[in-house]
């Protein structure tokens, strides 16, 4: 994926700017799966962050909502705290809807493509919107975020942007140049799981992925797309699979652990094993930040692969030897 070989040659490089997206929570739109019924349409696109977006074709405006609608589930991992939600998103300028999943089919035509943005989520994480109807709407508008304005507002026409869906601003904390959007909720986490749930309104808008960010911190566009494509395998969330997450791993080796402790593979129904240890270094990213054994040891003094194989199986085996000597 071409966004995973950027984001691993800027780390490589020691490019990122800072390490703030380990706050961040964020995702690929298509990771989500369809709870029941018909989802949203998975389609590619090398512009999108993973060569993956989300949309629908169906229209669902009126009263009762979520009847011909279309749902994306997502389950999360978010710290406690208070969350700004942000979305990196797409309104084509050209658009054609099902006619047989419309519920205002005189209006398909009447608004300008790009028009046709409208979404929505629940008021809280957990929450269900097709009962809480939080919308967010009107981001492509005109004098919106269509480009307008001096300076210049993020453009969502025909191009992908990162704009917070909470506060409706863009990266540079610019609101619309004219008029307003409806924003989304703020969200707090109590720290844990969640599922949280996106429903459709208007077809049209390219949901591509999304961010919680803590509320009052602005981030960097590089910081939201490390989030994004920040790894599983990065276990301590410093945007590097390294020697500090095999650690964690072999720390956990053989116990029933969520995945964030290293349990990658099947959390809900093994322990850390070998599976989990292979995607590890499958992820295996090379050097890490100052302070990282790869940072000490210097980026020629990393192991080839097949010589990290060894000592990794070395290691599972001493901290097994250690584990039966303490029985």
């Amino acid at each position: 994926m071409r966004i995973k070989t950027w984001y691993a040659a800027i780390a490589v490089a020691g490019l990122l700017p800072t390490l703030a997206f380990a706050d961040i929570v964020g995702f690929e739109a298509e990771s989500g799966s369809t709870p029941a019924g018909v989802g949203y349409r998975v389609q590619d696109d090398e512009d999108a962050l993973g060569g993956q977006y989300i949309d629908t074709d169906r229209r669902d405006t009126k009263d009762p909502f979520g009847d011909i609608a279309v749902f994306r589930e997502y389950d999360l991992t978010i710290p406690a705290g208070t969350y700004d939600l942000w979305g990196r998103i797409y309104s084509p300028t050209f658009f054609n809807y099902d006619p047989n999943f419309s519920d205002d089919p005189d209006s398909n035509d009447t608004l300008a493509a790009f028009e046709n943005d409208s979404f929505f989520v629940p008021l809280t994480l957990e929450g269900d919107p097709a009962v809480d109807l939080d919308r967010g709407n009107g981001f492509a508008s005109s004098g919106r975020f269509d480009g307008s304005g001096n300076p210049p507002r993020a453009n969502v026409r025909d191009a992908y942007a990162w704009i917070n869906l909470t506060d409706g601003v863009d990266l540079n904390g610019l609101s619309p140049s004219s008029g307003t959007v409806d924003t989304v909720a703020l969200y707090t986490s109590e720290g844990g799981e969640v599922t949280f749930t996106l429903m459709s309104r208007e077809g049209g808008i390219r949901h591509d992925s999304f961010a919680f960010v803590p509320d009052g911190q602005m981030p960097t566009e590089e910081e939201l797309i490390a989030a994004v494509s920040r790894l599983a395998s990065d276990l301590n969330k410093n945007g590097f699979v390294d020697f500090e997450d095999l650690t964690i791993l072999l720390a956990n080796w053989n116990k029933d652990v969520t995945a964030d402790d290293g349990n990658l593979v099947e959390p809900l129904t093994t322990v850390v094993n070998f599976a989990d240890l292979t995607v590890l270094l499958s992820d295996w990213t090379g050097p890490g930040p100052a302070g990282s054994p790869e940072a000490a040891l210097g980026t020629e003094a990393v192991p080839e692969p097949s010589t990290l194989v060894l000592l990794l199986i070395g290691l599972v085996g001493i901290v097994m030897r250690v584990r039966r000597r303490r029985r």
